[in-house]
């Protein structure tokens, strides 16, 4: 064994630990063996291959039942004991107290035991003589200090010799049942001592049948059981496991009884359940939502759900609540009001406790158990435990304004057995809405609580059915649901406390599911345009097989159009699955001729019209409206979660998820790639989405623009410009990239400008005002800009005071007053109209406009074309010449010059100038 200084976190770590001892039948047949070299013993395990690490500052108890091998641990651990294989590493100074009186002697005097008994745990002579009069003090045996110690009781010997062991103020400390004897008030002193020792840094092990203490001082448990370690846990989840194997002996001690030996260390609160057992405790508030924090005075209810196995007759079910160290606070059973229940296997039996929260503050751990009677004999009063529920819930009480004492419940039950369906719809939910709303999103992110899961498209799916239900042609769509739903169902709600699925085919079952199962739906929405624009990015990318009759085959990669060779139609469920417009849908004759961004456009309407349509017809409390496109998606989630009753999903934990773009492209393919977006979409497209989805759209709170000009307007625009750390540096590097063109523009001007003709100018986009404030510093010049930090920045460091910095979203907002000259270099490529801008900008011109696109020169070009840059949030815009024109002719402008303009790129060898003026 090593032993060590402390220089790490690892206080004992033990690896394949095990030890045999030899059991000889007589003690001359040690000596046979010996010489006869014959073995005449049998081998015995103490410990098998025993592996587990400790921190610093842990408390640790160590249980199981006599026989588990936890004594000769201690003493291998300890270093008194040989090991036979493996290895043990304690690193610092240890201090062991592994039977009354160690070190002791009985002839000795209390105070001469002290020098011997200290000095045998690693004190030095004069390390005992400064401590000497601590440690009679803390023993309470002055008076008797100087008496033999074998005049002491066994509660003294126990005391003088914690107190010896714990001055030599170790860095571990080993005790073996030593706080076993001694009255009350000098264990409480011994707990107390120990916590300051943890709390110092130093590790206790102490090995103990009181589970009481286990709970009060550790921070973790081990069981052990038979020389191996069974569990190694939380001290209560050790301490009910070690429970579960005392329950196993007594139940194999009756005839007859049941065992319960194949449940595993992780079910050790939770035991028996052969003929019956509780699912799930829940606590519910007076309105009936699920909660985990009681306020003192208020009326709630803990529900138990259970699941009768086999048939029962009279069973009884009670709840309890204790305390962190194990003892029973308060409980009821239902047997207080004289009640009791039949059932048949296969039933589900819910009974209620409704009681006023009459507790002192503080955390407690909920559970109970189900019993029947004894026996076929059994006379009133006897019966028999058929399962027991330990920690199903920690509940937390707060509120109590004098929180003094404990007190009962005033308490009264109710039950009820139901049918299987109803049972299970109240825990379960449904996910539902059109495919890439965010359906799989929410799915993944409900999936991460504590009290529930979230399967995602589970098979088998309804892909054929749902459109055979739309297309009316589903004979019994219930039928087809308790097919599909109720063997999951019925697999999941075994385990868990809340059971969900997400699949969109089941939007056209709504009506179905909330007759058959009245559980609660989440109906998932987003801005129609960033939903079509989604699935034609993954028909393009990843399938290739949305709405596969379309004559335009798309944009498809070479992974999509592997899918579509791969997949015949007549074999593609999920593309059977999506709807059609019926002989009396408007667009059921042009749907042969239609795009395919037409098609998908019709699909968003379509399914969030009919879901919406269904849900309006179900109760208001059995849905939820999630919407993915709000500016507070994580606060939309959270508001699920609560609407479910599901725990432990934080605001910040949804957010974290959020960020991931769970079930996007990127995240699917491990590519980082920048696929279209609806701010892309040609003029043509965008008329076509509102002519398909506009109605629908209002009807979900998405405003159509009431200004031409915001059509493609998202809140994020301009978000990296305005927050971005891009330094001086940057923006001259910016400038500097386009002198030519700069230098062009100030020869144009610098004649305008001397023969007084150009008094007042504007730049729309000036960033942070270098090389045109110097060059307008003689005239009244007003900049700008979007960015609150840039303009903040001209205003420090480009004092004049001709010049005026104004931040403002120029295409929405411009100044209202006109300028000689505006102009802007470049950004005209960056905003979401450019139409707009060049009327933002012409209704400030008072005689002349000068505009660069730097993107190029596109003379064959009809119409501007748009591309959104989420990098930079703004566009990449191309620029039409000819509808500038077109444009700048219908505001007045008589000299129109639009002509291409040499650059020092490579790529972009030409780009575009714009001079207008009146």
């Amino acid at each position: 064994m090593k032993a060590r200084t402390p220089e790490s976190d690892v206080a004992i770590r033990a690896t394949g630990l095990s030890k045999i001892y030899k059991v000889y039948a007589r003690a001359s047949d040690l000596l046979r063996e010996m010489v006869l070299r014959r073995k005449r013993h049998v081998e015995t395990w103490a410990l098998r291959d025993v592996s587990f690490e400790i921190k610093r500052g842990e408390v640790v108890g160590i249980i199981g039942r006599n026989g588990a091998g936890k004594s000769t641990l201690l003493k291998i651990l300890a270093g008194t004991l040989d090991k036979t294989a493996g290895q043990v590493e304690v690193n610092g100074r240890i201090s062991a107290i592994l039977e009354l009186g160690t070190g002791f002697h009985p002839q000795y005097t209390g105070r001469e035991n002290v020098f011997t008994g200290a000095m045998c745990l690693g004190m030095t002579r004069d390390e005992v003589r400064r401590k000497m009069d601590s440690i009679i003090a803390f023993s309470e045996l002055g008076d008797v200090i100087d008496q033999p110690f074998k005049t002491y009781s066994t509660g003294m010997q126990a005391r003088l010799t914690f107190a010896t062991a714990i001055h030599v103020e170790p860095d571990v400390l080993i005790i073996d049942e030593a706080l076993a004897v001694g009255d009350m008030l000098f264990q409480e002193k011994c707990y107390k001592r120990i916590g300051e020792l943890a709390g110092g840094g130093a590790t206790v092990l102490f090995v103990t049948h009181a589970l009481n203490t286990v709970y009060e001082l550790c921070t973790s448990g081990i069981l052990l059981d038979h020389g191996r370690v069974v569990l190694t846990d939380s001290p209560r989840k050790v301490g009910h496991a070690y429970e579960k194997l005392l329950a196993i002996d007594r139940e194999k001690a009756i005839p007859g009884g049941d065992s319960d030996e194949s449940r595993s260390p992780d079910d050790a609160g939770d035991f028996r359940g052969h003929a019956a057992r509780i699912r799930r405790f829940d606590v519910l508030d007076e309105d009936g939502c699920a909660c985990s924090t009681l306020r003192f005075g208020r009326r709630y209810s803990v529900v138990a759900s259970c699941e009768i196995l086999r048939d029962c007759d009279d069973m009884n079910v009670s709840f309890r609540l204790e305390n962190a160290k194990g003892a029973p606070v308060t409980g009821y059973n239902t047997i207080f009001d004289g009640r009791t229940f039949s059932a048949r296997s296969g039933d589900r039996l819910e009974v209620s406790f409704t009681f006023t929260c009459n507790l002192s503050n503080g955390q407690y751990f909920l559970g109970g158990g189900l019993a029947g009677p004894a026996g076929p004999d059994a006379s009133d009063g006897q019966f028999k435990l058929l399962h027991v529920f330990r920690d199903a819930q920690t509940v937390t009480v707060i509120g109590n304004p004098q929180n003094l004492g404990v007190y009962s419940l005033d308490c009264d039950s109710s039950a009820r057995v139901s049918g299987e369906t109803e049972w299970m719809g109240k825990r379960s939910f449904f996910i539902l809405g059109c495919a890439r709303s965010g359906t799989t999103s929410l799915c993944r992110i409900l999936n991460e609580a504590d009290n529930g899961l979230c399967l995602l498209e589970p098979e088998p799916n309804l892909n054929r059915q749902s459109r055979l239900l739309l297309d009316g042609k589903l004979d019994d769509p219930k039928a087809v649901l308790l097919d599909a739903l109720l063997p999951r169902m019925r697999e999941h709600l075994a385990g868990a406390a809340i059971y969900g699925e997400k699949n969109v085919t089941l939007t056209a079952f709504i009506r179905e599911l909330d007759e058959l199962f009245s559980g609660k739906l989440l109906f998932v929405t987003r801005d129609g345009r960033e939903v079509v624009q989604s699935m034609m990015n993954w028909h393009n990318e990843m399938f290739g097989n949305f709405y596969r009759e379309c004559k335009d085959p798309g944009e498809l990669s070479e992974a999509a159009r592997t899918v579509l060779a791969k997949l015949p139609v007549e074999q593609d469920s999920t593309d059977f699955s999506r709807p059609r417009p019926g002989p009396d849908d408007p667009y059921h004759r042009r749907w042969a001729s239609m795009s395919r961004h037409e098609m998908l456009c019709w699909y968003w309407a379509f399914i969030n019209d009919y879901a919406l349509d269904r849900l309006e017809s179900i109760p208001r409390e059995h849905w939820l409206r999630v919407d993915y496109s709000g500016g507070d998606i994580a606060g939309e989630v959270m508001a699920a979660t609560e609407f479910i009753g599901l725990h432990c999903l934080t605001r910040s934990d949804i957010r974290k998820m959020l960020a991931e773009r769970i079930n996007s492209i990127a995240q699917r393919t491990g590519e980082q790639t920048f696929l279209p977006s609806w701010q892309d979409w040609s003029d043509k497209q965008l008329e076509q989405f509102w002519s398909i989805c506009g109605g629908t759209m209002a009807r979900l709170g998405y405003a159509r623009p009431q200004d031409p000009a915001d059509r493609r307007y998202t809140p994020d625009y301009g978000n990296w410009w305005r927050s971005d750390d891009a330094d001086e540096k940057f923006f001259q590097g910016i400038y500097d990239d386009r002198l030519p063109q700069h230098q062009a523009m100030m020869d144009w001007a610098g004649p305008l400008l001397a023969n007084g003709d150009i008094k007042t100018v504007c730049e729309v986009g000036c960033g942070r005002g270098i090389g045109y404030a110097e060059f307008f510093r003689d005239v009244r010049f007003t900049g700008v800009d979007i960015s609150e930090k840039e303009i903040a920045f001209c205003r420090e460091h480009l004092a004049n005071e001709r010049h005026t910095w104004l931040c403002c979203d120029f295409v929405r907002r411009p100044p209202d007053e006109k300028f000689d000259l505006i102009f802007c270099q470049g950004t005209i490529e960056n905003v979401y109209d450019m139409d707009a801008l060049i009327r933002a900008m012409a209704g400030c011109s008072r005689k002349y406009l000068y505009i660069t696109a730097f993107k190029g020169y596109f003379p064959d070009l009809q119409n501007h074309e748009y591309h959104w840059n989420p990098v930079y949030c703004c566009y990449d815009n191309r620029l039409s010449p000819g509808r500038v024109a077109e444009l700048l002719g219908e505001l007045g402008f008589s000299n129109i010059d639009i002509r291409p303009q040499k650059t020092l790129k490579a790529d972009i060898p030409q780009e575009t100038v714009i001079i207008a003026s009146r």
